[in-house]
């Protein structure tokens, strides 16, 4: 069974599927994007005012009998704690965590950018590499249809043993050509599954 993009398509079958499934799909981008939403979620906190402080003290505790029980000492102290940011400090303080946001969601779509730039690169030397390579496909089939065309001609004494050899020579170019195609469309294939995660 094939995966389908949400238009039906196979993933990657043409450059804008690559685009979409690499924004769904990186991990890396994914990550970042996280990481932005939880920046997002530390604006508001980040202008509250501190959390307060409940201390509580027991005095003349009994030496020879030591307890914390509240009802066995001499007296017990609470105090309450809570500190005021001088004016415009909380505010201050939501302007630098949405600062940060900014800066972390500018990260992301930077490198958003350049992994896009790389799959881009990796599809079109896919594409290239495979265009290529049906092209030379056709080539070589009719370049051993000369070279048949020439040994046979040969072996009736129509032509010299040059052009027999000629053709096997420009054959064996060819298939050269070929296995170097399909090295780049592996090699082009396995770095966009690479960026696409």
């Amino acid at each position: 069974m094939c995966i389908r993009d949400s238009d039906g398509s196979v993933p990657g079958a043409t450059l804008d599927g690559v685009r979409s499934r690499l924004i769904e799909a990186n991990p890396e981008l994914q990550a970042m994007a996280f990481e932005v939403q939880a920046m997002r979620a530390r604006e508001v906190p980040a202008a509250a005012l501190p959390d307060p402080m409940l201390e509580i003290e027991w005095r003349d505790i009994d030496s020879n009998d030591p307890t914390l029980d509240p009802s066995d000492v001499g007296a017990t102290r609470y105090q309450f704690q809570q500190r005021f940011p001088l004016w415009g400090k909380r505010g201050l303080a939501r302007d630098v965590a949405r600062a940060r946001t900014g800066v972390a969601d500018a990260e992301q779509r930077a490198r958003a950018l350049e992994l896009m730039a790389l799959a881009e690169r990796a599809y079109v030397r896919y594409w290239h590499a495979n265009v290529a390579s049906t092209a030379l496909e056709r080539i070589i089939s009719l370049m051993a249809e000369i070279e048949k065309l020439a040994t046979a001609r040969y072996r009736s004494g129509i032509v010299p043993m040059q052009d027999s050899l000629k053709a096997q020579v420009e054959l064996t170019l060819m298939e050269h050509d070929r296995i170097a195609f399909d090295t780049q469309r592996r090699v082009a294939g396995a770095e966009l599954n690479a960026v696409l995660g």
